[in-house]
């Protein structure tokens, strides 16, 4: 049975990206067929062909599959310094909502 998020989430992360069928199709190694069939939901990736999805959008499986948050962070093209910050500032922002939650 196919996962209904699955289909969206390929479709809403290939048009994100600016990226053609064709090109996904040729970077994660499957036919522009398939992978029309994978964002109409009339056919599942294989799970080698999931994980080089995760690769080409830069998220993981899980968000793939919706079984994550639909909130993600794209850092493609960051320096290791940079996502470095990022992920420090968002560590910051979640530990200020904790205790604004906890001071109710």
């Amino acid at each position: 049975m196919i996962n209904i998020d699955l289909p969206v989430r390929i479709g809403k992360l290939r048009a994100s990206k600016n990226l053609s069928m064709k090109v996904v199709a040729k970077r994660i190694g499957v036919t522009i067929s398939s992978v029309s069939a994978y964002e109409n939901g009339t056919r599942t990736p294989s799970l080698v062909t999931l994980i080089k999805m995760a690769h080409l959008f830069n998220v993981s499986i899980d968000y793939l599959l919706g079984n994550a948050k639909d909130d993600y962070v794209d850092v493609t093209g960051l320096t290791s310094e940079q996502r470095s910050m990022i992920d420090e500032m968002i560590s910051d922002y979640k530990e200020l909502n904790l205790l604004r939650v906890s001071r109710k």
